[in-house]
């Protein structure tokens, strides 16, 4: 949504030969808010602790920080 607001939010699965169709399902979503809100950018810096990375090297752990302080989430 592009500004404050509400509507509908409609899932659905068609079946096939080797799963049956899923209900449909329906929720209403609403955005409250002020319109007027001031963006910024934002820099998010990941620091990989190496110069060169190779697909071979294994595992990696990403460092990352953000220029206005914005928590960061890492999902695996």
């Amino acid at each position: 949504m592009l500004k404050k607001g509400t509507t509908t939010i409609t899932a659905s699965q068609a079946g096939n030969s080797a799963f049956f169709e899923a209900p449909r399902i329906s929720r209403l979503l609403t955005v409250n808010g002020n319109n007027n809100v001031n963006k910024r950018d934002q820099t998010i810096t990941f620091d990989l602790g190496v110069a060169k990375l190779n697909f071979t090297d294994g595992e990696l752990t990403l460092e990352a920080t953000v220029s206005f302080g914005l928590p960061i989430k890492y999902f695996p």
